[in-house]
């Protein structure tokens, strides 16, 4: 799948995960599993973003949406 297709797909995946999350507990297990979709999500966005600037290629749109505002290091204490 080319560059831009696979940061396409991992933002999608990126904004969706974000939405879920925001209608749900941050205690339940479901956020947890958005949560961790999420990541995983921004890091093929993140990777496809890098494979660009490497090939000097336009590079992917960005995440123009703000992110949700939990603080990501309390949540990752919180998963431990």
């Amino acid at each position: 799948m080319p560059y831009r297709a696979v940061a396409a797909a991992a933002l999608a995946a990126w904004r969706d995960a974000e939405q879920r999350m925001a209608a749900l507990d941050p205690a339940s297990e479901e956020w947890r599993e958005h949560y961790l979709a999420g990541e995983l999500a921004k890091v093929r966005y993140h990777d496809a973003f890098d494979a660009a600037k490497r090939e000097h290629l336009p590079e992917p749109p960005p995440f123009a949406e703000a992110s949700l505002s939990f603080d990501v290091v309390q949540v990752r204490r919180d998963l431990k």
